[in-house]
Order: C-alpha cells, then structure tokens, then sequence
C-alpha cells in the first residue's frame, strides 16, 4: 500500500507538471 501511494503521488506530481508547463509554452507545441 505504501509503495502504491507513493507511486501515485509521483505520477500525481508529474502529470500536474506536465500541465502547468503545456498550458504555460501552449499545447500547439504538443499537439
């Protein structure tokens, strides 16, 4: 459980931050 937690906490932290810098360049970029 504990490891479980963790790992969701990291993609958590990952996906947040994918977001915050696609909306901050733009999602042309990505798209």
């Amino acid at each position: 459980m504990c490891l479980k937690s963790r790992y969701a906490r990291y993609v958590l932290g990952i996906v947040l931050g994918v977001n915050f810098f696609g909306n901050k360049k733009g999602l042309k970029k990505l798209s």
